[in-house]
């Protein structure tokens, strides 16, 4: 009530959420805080920032501040008084959030739904929802007439207000015209609606169920569409022909609105403007005829129903567009054409009146798109010609054939090829015609074709167009070229067959094979005759002579000459007779072919003679294939010389003489044996002619008995004789020259020669006669005479090589064999005889020692002087142990011998001699060569002294054995548990072993007795001979293992055997002892039983829980017992005095784990086999190793079951007793109880309990959560945070699923490998789990703006006894169960929950073109759905047009949104699908201030901002499905300054404004061409032409007459030029040059068909401009414009002829045959001379005038002089 200041003092002003519905409940500002609080005299303003306290829908807010918060402006200062929480000021906000039609909107029509959305669920209350139109009566919707008014599902946020009701709409009780066009003001007064849920966080606070006033007055305003009382206005945009059966018409209109349309057939319609009478209507009547609109209720309604299209009125182009498509038509036909429109006004339309739809009448013909047919189609070869096809066609319209042959089975040729060919022939009519063939396209020559071939298969493919065709395309041409029915075709042959000689030779000595080959199907015959029989062969004979010598012709396969055929590939299809039916009888390789080699063999002929008098001839199968009038070779011996002569080809032959087929012998193969040498053979050899021998080795031992030649050479010895008698040497040292090893030296070899003469084939080549096996395994002779004079083969066996070198001797071993022997094993490196000798080592008077021994007595010493001594042994055999045994030592004298003492050390001498005297002197075999002449065998090879001497060193001293054993006497044995005591003596010096082994157990093997151990020596006194001692056992076995000291110990109360084993200690260097025998031992067998007095030791192995009811304990038990355990929650308090009563009652609940009740089975050791046979239900092996017996020392399985869940226990006992002493426990040994320290103890039923401790039984039951909730939308925006609490200690794991991704459920292990988990470690503590992907190792985050449902599944952490994890698992029906609540989940599934959209969409250029000389249209993608907005913009900041319109300049970061959605002209498109191209079309810019809008100019440059936001907030907040955890007062994002959406950047904008670059706007006109002039070269044609704007021509020149060349075909040849226009010299001109007249497809694109010189051609020339800036495409003339620029030219011919040589051959004696090609039409000469002319040519004329000079000696292959016949070209 008057001015205030704030205090500056420690009080505030407060704003505060009484139902505490929002977080903070209440927000506090300092009373002088002026960010906030703003004073104006006596108004003061609180400016609450949404950070600290946002304002939400839907909710009740207090104000309040405290006492001396303001004060007045007097000197008094006086305070104000608070405001308390008893006397606030308060408000509630509207919960409306969203309406359509948007508040403001305009023109909407009276049918729209109104659709209010509200913050959160509400229901109808009672009253009316108002709606006013400005001026009128208001109009009542009664808020629970649900036909008018209806309250959205599933969550009911929304009311709709129904507008879409006929007749009434939302104009309900006044007329249409007081409703149209009116602003329409809505108001809901309080208690309307109601809010569904009154719950509030505040303590004792319930909301209100009615809502406040929620409208009134002009809050929430909308303005109707004004009335509208005019029909459309029609525009007919375009209408054509696109088919033969359909015409499209394009209209537009101003207004929204439908078209119908319908066309009539010029043949029977004749409308009023051609002076008819026929007038369509617009809608069907009964007496209606030609309605465009039909109802198709009577006869005479047209059967194809309506033709109609409608669109929307689009407020940025201003008009409404679509298209009609009048289909069921007639091909090439004329159709009058009309429609009409009508407007989409309710509740009555407005159409267009009649003559509106006579001003839309156009004549439109459909098009002819199909190409002709063939009809008759027939090939046949052109009767009397060998080089042409004829083609009968006929055809169904008219227009152009063309016809083209390939090779037969070649690929296919495509319509340009056909075309190319210019075989072609104009059609006018449907009769019959014919085109000629006579040409194949080869790619050689001038033109790139030849002549067709005589006898050859074709294809004949033909394609056709007609006269008419689509407008700019031309006339319509088959889709593919046509194959002949007729084919294959096969061009005539009235040629002889041509016979090409290619060699001759003699093969044998009564053979010559002719190779030659025929041109085409023949048969064959040659003959031969010697040089002393001339055949006189002439014109008139010579096929007789030559078929009457077919018995002595054959092919090389042997079949005689005549019966066989030379094969072409005509015979594949001709008469069946001549044996190839098949490509597999003419592939077959016993089949020859033409033009391939035919080996023809002439024989019986006589040995090395010459033969001049060859001929060949052949004749070919016409006509019927098998030759029944046949084509046959000539004999002329004066003229017409050339391949078809068969004089011709005998000349090519020449002479040929028969082969000489004569081996080599030997006439001297010796060798001296033995050799010189102790390493090589040296073989003396000669020939009876020249040529070259070869030797080879092999041992005689080696058992081969031949050589192969092979062999024998690759050994590379060899030897070279120029003529017979020619002595010559081979001097072999290997057996293979290229061998690392010599020959061995006393070794037998067997000599193999064999040799080659040097004989020479027909061509003067190598053909060497080779001497064969037989006569190398031949002996050379019986006598070395023979060898030197008169060999009879080439094999010596037997021949020694010498021996020089005497033998080694190898040391092996050396030992003692007894007291008295020695053996010494050695080896010599060859056959011989050792001797070996014994002697002391020391100097000895007596017998022989190391000092007597020398080398002038070695020798005689170790061969041994007397027979008692003499130790020899025979080597037969190399490196083979040989054994030498003494036993003897000589005396000094040598008269004697005495044998060796036993332990006594000796050296031992050895001396060695080879065998090679007596082995080569008494070998079982010996050469012829042996000893010839001269003796050369020589002595034995010995070893010498200093070998022996080595040898006696290496050997060193060997002693002889002690060979007797000890004896065993045991005395005594005594045992007690755990020891057993031996005592016993020997009867000499050793040590003795001992072992106890189970009673009745096999006895122990001596090592098993030595393993274990167990022993002691005795020293034997001859003296006191009945000394003892003693061997202490503690153990039964010593196994093997890592523990070599471990020893098994006895046991005690079990019965044993023992046994033992002894050996001496005194054979001084003896390798062994000697050992009491097996048997010995098994003597030496004593028996005892150990003692027990021990109670029964049990172990504690483990104890847990197994189930929640059982407890198992694994124990173990040291011998035979029965076993008792028990477990209680309390103590049971046990004694010594009642433990074992208390723990045997325990028993019905205590068991193993074989269901046996304790006490009831036994647990079993070793004794159990002994004591009493079937008391305990052992009595053998096999019960003691049944799988249900328990054992001792090993893991007894004891249950206790019946006990109590997840409970302690504490005191759990065991106990045992044993079997003593009868084996079922009659006087048992038992375990005691005893709490004491010192009786702790395995035997002690306390200490085990002890030991096993506290066992809880087991948890069982599953966890399940207690509160499960999550923010949604999320807080992140690639996050979604999972709170939750379990009701028990647990892990739970969340996993999300994208809600579209049609998964309904998700399996625990998904959960799981997506690897998001938390644990809570007690039931009230809250778990937090962050899932930010779909799986953890997934590199993409969540997406946002998604929906995503989560899936929560947990384990508890209950562990079993050993404290290890033994979770419960929620099951997956839980997981599948939906969340009820927060605070009850009572499933694992939370569905739908939002992840929030904090980014602004990403707009993605695709591309951008101007459409039309005033429309650009951009096509664009978002990365979201959203909605796009373009506009374009001057480039430019200054000129005139800049300054009036929005430019570059004008976009800036604080308007940048308004200018891009446009003041005055916006271009809006709504993008539903993300990456899904938009087109905005643009055709208007805003004018500088916005206050209106001009269209774009012709080609004019522009840049294009668009700008783009997304959709966020409205697709959340009206999505289909929430979750319960759905917050709709979701806080805007940073990203959100306008409106619902994420809106772009203008840093983003001016990216896609530059992606988009400068775009310019189009020109659409063509250019015109004129044709200047016109000159041509012999391969150029110059066209001076000019344009009327700049642009670009294209030119093509096609054969005169042609066809008019498509316009794609000229743009393909790609001659072109540019052509700049001047305004100011328009009659400037350019050129196009043409250098050819195709650019075929193919792999080389810059290959082109050149223009052929002095051909006749026609030029077509097309043009487009090139002034559209930015244009996609030009502006090109029409196909009729192409036309009429045709222009005749001829190309001209100042060229010499050019040729091309192929080859040259003599075909005769005097004749050689030029075969070349030129490449025009031309005559041709040539002459030839053997020397160069005489004077030389001076020039080319005289040149010219020599070879004309000798044209009598020139004539080609038909016999015509040179320069009397033309080479003809298409010219």
């Amino acid at each position: 009530n008057e001015a205030v200041q704030a205090n500056s003092a420690a009080v505030s002003i407060t704003i505060g959420d009484p139902y505490e519905r929002q977080t903070p409940h209440y927000y506090s500002y300092a009373c002088d805080d002026t960010s906030a609080v703003t004073i104006d005299g006596t108004k003061v303003t609180l400016n609450i920032d949404p950070s600290h306290f946002a304002i939400a829908p839907c909710q009740n807010y207090q104000m309040t501040y405290q006492s001396r918060c303001f004060y007045d402006v007097s000197p008094n200062h006086n305070w104000a008084n608070s405001l308390p929480n008893t006397e606030y000021y308060d408000f509630w906000t509207s919960c409306i959030t969203t309406y359509s039609p948007t508040r403001n909107a305009l023109n909407n029509l009276i049918s729209t739904n109104i659709v209010l959305t509200f913050s959160e669920e509400v229901r109808e209350g009672t009253g009316n929802i108002v709606l006013t139109p400005l001026g009128e009566n208001p109009i009542n919707f009664d808020v629970t007439d649900t036909s008018r008014v209806q309250f959205n599902t599933p969550t009911v946020q929304q009311i709709t207000i129904v507008g879409d009701v006929p007749n009434e709409y939302l104009c309900v009780g006044t007329t249409m015209q007081d409703c149209k066009g009116k602003p329409m003001d809505v108001s809901i007064a309080q208690g309307v609606i109601e809010r569904v849920s009154t719950s509030s966080p505040a303590p004792a606070m319930v909301l209100p169920a009615a809502l406040n006033m929620q409208l009134t007055g002009d809050a929430y305003r909308f303005t109707m569409k004004p009335a509208d009382l005019t029909p459309p206005i029609i525009t007919v945009v375009s209408m054509y022909g696109i088919s033969e059966s359909v015409i499209r018409v394009t209209i537009r209109l101003d207004e929204s609105g439908t078209t119908y349309c319908r066309a009539y057939d010029e043949s029977s319609f004749v409308p009023i403007s051609q002076s008819g009478t026929d007038v369509p209507t617009l809608i069907d009547c009964i007496a209606c005829t030609k309605e465009i609109k039909t109802n198709s209720d009577t006869p005479d309604d047209p059967p194809e129903g309506n033709f109609v299209g409608s669109s929307i009125y689009d407020p940025i182009r201003k008009y409404a567009e679509h298209e009609v498509d009048v289909t069921h038509l007639i091909d090439k036909t004329f159709y009058w054409v009309y429609c009409y429109s009508h407007d989409i006004e309710i509740p009555n339309v407005n159409v267009v009146t009649s003559a509106q739809m006579l001003a839309t009448e156009r004549k439109v013909r459909t098009l002819d798109t199909t190409p002709p047919d063939f009809g008759t189609f027939t090939c046949v070869p052109t009767p009397g010609t060998e080089d042409s096809v004829t083609v009968t066609l006929s055809m169904n319209e008219v227009g152009r054939a063309y016809c083209k042959v390939v090779n037969r089975g070649f690929a296919q040729p495509s319509p340009n090829a056909v075309i190319a060919e210019a075989f072609y022939a104009d059609v006018v009519d449907t009769n019959t015609f014919t085109i000629d063939v006579n040409q194949i396209t080869t790619g050689l020559g001038a033109t790139g074709m030849e002549a067709l071939f005589r006898k050859t298969d074709y294809d004949v493919y033909c394609w056709a167009q007609d006269g008419e065709g689509y407008p700019y395309y031309g006339p319509n041409g088959m889709a593919d070229v046509v194959f002949c029915p007729n084919n294959y075709v096969t061009t005539l042959d009235l040629t002889r067959p041509n016979m090409r000689f290619i060699m001759a030779e003699s093969i044998s000595n009564s053979q010559i094979i002719i190779t030659l080959q025929v041109d085409e199907g023949a048969r064959v015959w040659c003959a031969a005759w010697d040089v002393d029989n001339d055949p006189l062969i002439t014109a008139s004979n010579y096929e007789t002579k030559l078929k009457a010598m077919a018995g002595d012709c054959m092919d090389n396969k042997g079949r005689q000459c005549g019966t066989f055929w030379v094969y072409d590939l005509d015979d594949l299809e001709d008469n069946p007779l001549d044996g190839v039916n098949s490509q597999a009888d003419y592939d077959s390789t016993d089949e020859w072919k033409y033009n391939q080699d035919v080996d023809i063999i002439v024989y019986n002929l006589i040995e090395k003679k010459d033969y001049p008098y060859i001929y060949c001839y052949a004749e070919d199968d016409e006509e019927d294939g098998i030759g029944d009038n046949p084509n046959k070779m000539m004999f002329d011996d004066s003229a017409n010389a050339g391949p078809s002569n068969v004089h011709t080809i005998k000349t090519g032959i020449g002479t040929i003489q028969t082969l000489d087929e004569s081996p080599p012998s030997f006439t001297q193969l010796s060798m001296l044996d033995p050799t010189a040498y102790n390493d090589r053979i040296i073989v003396t050899f000669s020939m009876n002619e020249a040529g070259t021998a070869y030797c080879r080795v092999t041992r005689s031992d080696s058992g081969e008995t031949t050589l192969r030649i092979n062999r024998i050479l690759t050994a590379n010895y060899e030897g070279i004789v120029g003529a017979p008698g020619d002595v010559q040497y081979i001097t072999v040292d290997k057996l293979e020259q290229r061998d690392a090893l010599p020959l061995y030296e006393q070794a037998q070899y067997d000599v193999y020669c064999w040799a080659m003469d040097a004989a020479v084939d027909t061509q003067g080549m190598s053909r060497p006669n080779y001497m064969i096996q037989d006569y190398i395994d031949n002996p050379v002779g019986s006598t070395g005479l023979e060898a030197v004079s008169a060999p009879n083969g080439g094999k010596t066996t037997s021949v020694w090589v010498k021996d020089l070198t005497p033998p080694v001797i190898i040391y092996v071993s050396s030992e003692a064999l007894t007291e008295e022997v020695i053996q010494i094993t050695l080896q010599l490196n060859e056959p011989g005889t050792v001797w070996c000798q014994p002697v002391l080592p020391n100097t000895d008077g007596t017998y022989v020692d190391v000092n007597d021994v020398t080398l002038s007595t070695y020798k005689s010493y170790i061969q041994g002087r007397s027979s008692q001594a003499t130790f020899r042994e025979f080597v037969h055999e190399a490196y083979r142990n040989v054994d030498v045994e003494v036993n003897r030592i000589e005396v000094d004298t040598g008269t004697s011998a005495d044998p060796l003492i036993y332990e006594t050390p000796y050296n031992i001498y050895c001396f060695a001699e080879d065998d090679w005297q007596i082995e080569a002197e008494n070998s079982g075999s010996q050469s012829i060569n042996f000893n010839y002449l001269n003796n050369n065998v020589g002595p034995p090879n010995e070893v010498s002294y200093a070998t022996v001497d080595n040898f006696m060193t290496v050997v060193g001293l060997i002693t002889t054995l002690d060979l007797t054993p000890p004896s065993i006497t045991i005395t005594g044995v005594s045992s007690d548990e755990t020891t057993i005591t031996v005592t016993l003596r020997l009867d000499e010096t050793g040590t003795a072993w001992c072992q106890a082994v189970r009673h009745g157990f096999d006895v122990p093997t001596i090592l098993e007795i030595l393993d274990t151990n167990f022993y002691n020596t005795y020293t034997h006194d001859p003296l006191n001979p009945y000394t003892v001692t003693t061997v202490t056992l503690i153990g039964y076995d010593r196994p093997k293992n890592a523990y070599n000291d471990y020893v098994t110990p006895l046991v005690l109360g079990v019965d044993y055997d023992i046994y033992c084993y002894a050996d001496d200690d005194l054979c001084q260097g003896c390798k062994i002892t000697n050992g009491v025998s097996f048997s010995h031992v098994t003597n030496a067998n004593t028996f005892i039983r150990t003692k027990d007095y021990t109670r029964p030791h049990m172990r504690y192995v483990a104890a847990e829980s197994i189930a929640h009811d059982q407890i198992i304990i694994t124990l173990q038990v040291d011998e035979g017992s029965r076993v008792w355990c028990g477990a209680w929650i309390n103590d049971p308090g046990l004694t010594g005095a009642n433990m074992e009563t208390t723990l045997k009652n325990y028993a019905p609940t205590c068991q193993d784990n074989k269901g046996r009740q304790c006490g009831t089975f036994w647990i079993y050791d070793l004794d159990d086999f002994e004591d009493v046979p079937g008391d305990d239900n052992v009595a053998g092996q096999a019960d003691y190793d049944k799988w249900e017996n328990w054992k001792y020392n090993q893991d007894v399985d004891i249950i206790l079951f019946g006990l109590t869940e997840e409970q302690d226990y504490q005191y759990i006992y065991c106990y045992a007793e044993d079997d003593e002493n009868d084996g079922i426990g009659a006087l048992a040994n038992k375990m005691i109880y005893s709490s004491l320290p010192a009786d702790a103890y395995s035997d002690n039923v306390y200490t085990m309990g002890q030991e096993i401790g506290t066992v809880q039984t087991l948890d069982e039951s599953p966890p399940s959560f207690t509160y499960l909730a999550m923010e949604d939308p999320t807080a992140f925006n690639d996050r979604i945070i999972v709170t939750f609490q379990l009701n028990e200690a647990g892990t739970a794991y969340c996993r999300v699923t994208r809600t579209d991704s049609g998964e309904t459920t998700l399996l625990i292990n998904q959960v799981l490998s997506a690897n998001y988990g938390a644990e809570v470690l007690t039931p009230s503590a809250t778990g937090y789990i962050t899932v930010d992907k779909l799986e953890n190792r997934d590199s993409k985050v969540l997406y946002e703006a998604a929906q995503y449902d989560v899936y929560c599944w947990a384990k508890d952490s209950a562990v079993d006894t050993q404290s290890a994890a033994r979770p419960n698992y929620m099951t997956q029906d839980y997981l599948d169960l939906a969340t009820a609540g927060r605070t009850t989940p009572a499933g694992g599934k939370t569905q739908y929950v939002w992840v929030k959209d904090m980014t602004p969409p990403t707009v993605i250029y695709v591309s951008s073109e101007a459409l039309t000389q005033s429309i650009i249209q951009i096509t664009l993608q978002l990365s979201e759905p959203g909605t796009v907005w373009c506009h374009p913009a001057v480039p430019e900041t200054t000129g005139a047009y800049a300054t009036t319109h929005l430019d570059i300049g004008d976009v800036v970061e604080g308007n940048y949104i308004e200018r891009i959605k446009g003041m005055h002209a916006s271009f809006r498109e709504y993008v539903h699908v993300p990456f899904f191209n938009v087109d905005v079309e643009v055709d208007k810019v805003d004018v500088e201030d916005g206050s209106g809008s001009d269209y774009l100019l012709q080609e004019t440059p522009y840049n294009i901002y668009c700008f783009a936001e997304d959709d966020w907030r409205i697709e959340a907040q009206y999505a289909g499905d929430l979750s319960i955890n759905f917050d709709v007062a979701n806080a805007a994002t940073p990203n959100m300054t306008q409106g619902d959406g994420n809106e772009i950047s203008l840093a983003h904008a001016e990216e896609i404004r530059d992606a988009i670059g400068i775009v310019t706007t189009l020109d659409l006109t063509p250019p015109s061409i004129t044709m200047v002039d016109i000159s041509s070269g012999e391969t150029t044609i110059t066209v001076t032409l000019r344009l009327d704007e700049t642009g670009t021509a294209w030119c093509q020149a096609v054969r005169y007459d042609f066809n008019v060349p498509t316009i794609l075909e000229i743009l393909d040849t790609n001659f072109y030029n540019t052509y700049t226009f001047d305004p100011l010299s328009p009659t400037d001109t350019t050129t196009v040059e043409l250098i050819g007249y195709d650019r075929p497809k193919n792999a080389y694109n810059d290959y082109v068909s050149p223009l052929v010189l002095g051909v006749d051609y026609d030029v077509y020339c097309y043009a487009d401009d090139d002034l559209c800036q930015g244009c996609k495409v030009t502006n090109g003339v029409s196909f009729s414009h192409v036309s009429n620029t045709r222009t005749f030219i001829r190309t001209k011919d100042y060229t010499r002829p050019h040729m091309r040589y192929i080859t040259a051959e003599s075909i005769a004696r005097d004749q050689i045959l030029v075969t070349l090609q030129v490449d025009e039409g031309s005559r041709v000469w040539c002459a030839a001379w053997q020397n160069a002319p005489t004077p030389p040519f001076a020039d080319t004329a005289a040149a010219i005038a020599a070879i004309k000079a000798k044209q009598d000696d020139c004539f080609d292959g038909r016999g015509r002089a040179c320069g009397s016949f033309w080479i003809y070209d298409l010219d």
